[in-house]
């Protein structure tokens, strides 16, 4: 039981976890699993959706960045922040709900990280250590360093993401899950009724090492999920309320679609005459040159000029080597800015453009909206899920001029408008549609969901129902919670709405196309 015999809840998020891993699992096979439709498997789309309880289109989160179309055509681009989210997350939450309703809570990794939040914790501690965070945040640095050793943390973190050996980054993973668990050890021993920790595996592990997935890396994973597995099982024994939950899941694809090529090909993009008239997301990281060694434009622009199929693809497998290899030695990435963009006013429709790391790979804008069934169809036709905005998100906060994208028989990319549509020459490893929810929970009421597939947005209102928070109305997950979830009711959106007033004038992130 909690501090002062509260009910606690235990919510262990495991970023990338498929059904198919879930179910090799023992301890988290033994809970009630669900698959669980991400609606968008991107990371800064699914978690606030899990940690608010509402979809995209009520959070307003749909992507690492936020578009925005002007009157004259142009277009132009936030960073998302947490200032960005139209709904609370769950820590949010328990301070708005009042000192009627204070469960002492722990909550780590929220998703965005920056701001950390603009209230102040009652009962209540939340942290940042490994997710977009360049350093450790929290709300109390004096609890943050008794709970877990950081320094071994922040070098566990630096040596996972400098190795090249999929072996040793494997180890790294293994001890920070370690790390992790010996962090929920010490809230649940301190009397804590809520404990929420996120943690960025197997996600980190599959993006780092691909091979990981396919049968023949078996043990390269096997080894991280007996860890993950292990947390779940203490959880297990120590939560009168316990939910496991993933923001997407991961899949091999038997190859990609370049979607600006896509677009070329077919009419609906125009290929730009000069970089002024491309949406580059890169932009947003300008003011930071120091973190990347950039490689000449004219000879990158000569690269794809003089290079077609297999050379291309020898030159790409060489550049991520070197990418590799110059993290490793120099702590800085290589980057280029990729020719033949797309002409983002002149465009029927485009992707931004961008590094890979920046590059939104699931988003399609659109200046025709007459086009989006037309293309819808061809998206399909090309082995991609496909949808637009409004018939995929509900609430008052969804973009009109949006196709989401992801995989289904291939993998998007945002690619170049010259190169070949679809490449089925190598197999791609990247997000899946489809994650996983799993409870345990001490009414067997508590959850009404019936089939087998249910919404990330059911962790939050299920996690407050079993701490005896209020709910409001306004969740998506209400509707599938029986049980004692239906007594009071509190309107979060209107105190999130005053809170957060008084904190947005601090961030300022637009970039334009003119």
């Amino acid at each position: 039981m909690g501090a002062r015999g509260m009910t606690r809840v235990i919510v262990l998020g495991f970023d990338g976890l498929s059904p198919e891993m879930a179910a090799s699992m023992p301890s988290l096979s033994q809970l009630n699993l669900y698959s669980m439709d991400s609606l968008i498997p991107l990371t800064y789309s699914s978690w606030p959706s899990i940690m608010s309880g509402v979809n995209p289109g009520k959070h307003g989160i749909y992507d690492f960045f936020k578009y925005n179309k002007s009157s004259d055509g142009g277009w132009s681009f936030d960073i998302v922040t947490s200032l960005d989210l139209q709904y609370p997350r769950i820590n949010e939450i328990i301070e708005l709900a009042g000192p009627r309703h204070n469960p002492k809570y722990a909550f780590i990794n929220p998703i965005p990280s920056y701001p950390l939040s603009p209230l102040r914790a009652r009962k209540g501690f939340v942290a940042s250590l490994d997710f977009f965070t360049p350093k450790p945040v929290s709300s109390d640095d004096s609890i943050l360093r008794e709970s877990i050793d950081l320094e071994k943390l922040s070098l566990l973190i630096d040596k996972f993401m400098g190795t090249l050996s999929c072996d040793r980054v494997v180890e790294y993973a293994r001890e920070k899950i370690r790390l992790y668990h010996s962090m929920l050890k010490w809230f649940i021993d301190a009397g804590y009724d809520l404990v929420w920790i996120t943690i960025n595996l197997p996600d980190a592990l599959l993006h780092r090492c691909p091979q990981a997935l396919p049968q023949n890396g078996k043990r390269y994973l096997e080894s991280i999920l007996e860890e993950l597995d292990s947390m779940v099982s203490y959880s297990r024994s120590r939560a009168d309320n316990l939910i496991v939950v993933s923001d997407h899941g991961f899949k091999e694809y038997k190859g990609v679609v370049r979607l600006n090529s896509l677009l070329y090909k077919n009419g609906y993009a125009v290929r730009a005459r000069d970089e002024s008239s491309i949406l580059r997301l890169d932009s947003a990281f300008d003011d930071r040159p120091e973190k990347n060694i950039k490689l000449n434009p004219k000879l990158v622009k000569l690269s794809f000029a003089i290079a077609r199929g297999p050379l291309r693809r020898v030159l790409r497998r060489g550049y991520w080597l070197a990418y590799r290899v110059a993290t490793a030695i120099t702590g800085k990435g290589i980057t280029y800015d990729i020719p033949g963009g797309a002409d983002s006013r002149e465009s029927k429709a485009f992707t931004p453009s961008g590094s890979k790391k920046a590059t939104p790979k699931y988003v399609i804008l659109l200046n025709d909206l007459s086009i989006r069934r037309d293309l819808i169809d061809l998206l399909e036709k090309a082995g991609l899920y496909a949808f637009y905005s409004r018939d995929l998100l509900w609430g008052p906060h969804v973009p009109d001029f949006i196709v989401f994208t992801y995989g289904l028989e291939r993998h998007p990319v945002a690619g170049t408008t010259y190169e070949t549509p679809i490449d089925d020459s190598r197999t791609v490893t990247n997000h899946s549609r489809f994650g996983v929810l799993a409870v345990a929970t001490e009414d067997p009421d508590l959850v009404s969901a019936t089939g087998d597939v249910v919404h990330g947005f059911l962790a939050t209102p299920l996690a407050l129902c079993g701490l005896g928070v209020p709910l409001d109305d306004y969740m998506d997950g209400v509707s599938y919670l029986g049980g004692k979830c239906k007594g009071e009711r509190i309107d979060y959106r209107a105190r999130w709405t005053i809170r957060k007033r008084l904190a947005r004038s601090r961030i300022s992130t637009r970039v334009k196309i003119v």
